[in-house]
């Protein structure tokens, strides 16, 4: 995870190192001791500074690791579900046959992905609510003098993630229901 900034004669400029960054963005100022020097300060405002306090104490991304970990689990427990195949009756006729998945590996399965949404959600509107509000804060105690700005395209892959975890956890509920609804038919 790494820190950008965008400046109006350069572009974007982006790093994981803060030294490295701050070497990057450099200043001039002239020095009155007689002669015509220059002084190159590399952050005047401390920006960089500030936003690598950020990322380090504020912005957790040890929850999203639990997502992805959460959703390898449950792609590992789908893969185990029967497939869809055909057999052939004894009058000669061809069936498809669509076998049910195990309770067991549903329950576990919808666990996983309930978790993963609970955490996801926690991270992204954590992360959201923050970075914003780092963003306005900057700008109001610099006077306006830096712009900050929080990505568009990753808020947007964030909540999108959000979504169709909710929307796997939806299809996993309807599953679970269906086979509850389905095995006392199955048993008589």
């Amino acid at each position: 995870m790494g820190i950008c900034m965008t400046q109006s004669h350069t572009g974007r400029i982006c790093s994981s190192n803060v030294q490295v960054l701050a070497n990057l963005i450099q200043t001039q100022r002239s020095i009155d001791n007689g002669n015509t020097s220059t002084e190159i300060i590399p952050d005047p405002l401390n920006l960089i500074m500030i936003a690598n306090e950020f990322r380090e104490k504020i912005v957790f991304n040890g929850l999203i690791y639990i997502v992805v970990a959460l959703m390898f689990i449950c792609s590992l427990l789908l893969s185990t579900f029967p497939g869809w195949h055909h057999e052939v009756g004894d009058d000669g006729s061809v069936y498809d046959v669509k076998p049910l998945p195990a309770s067991i590996i549903v329950s576990a399965c919808l666990l996983a992905v309930s978790a993963s949404f609970g955490f996801g959600l926690i991270s992204i509107l954590w992360q959201h609510v923050n970075s914003s509000a780092t963003a306005t804060m900057t700008e109001i105690l610099n006077y306006g003098a830096v712009s900050g700005h929080v990505g568009g395209v990753a808020m947007a892959l964030g909540w999108l993630a959000i979504g169709l975890l909710a929307v796997v956890c939806m299809g996993l509920s309807v599953v679970k229901l269906q086979l509850t609804i389905l095995q006392p038919i199955e048993e008589d």
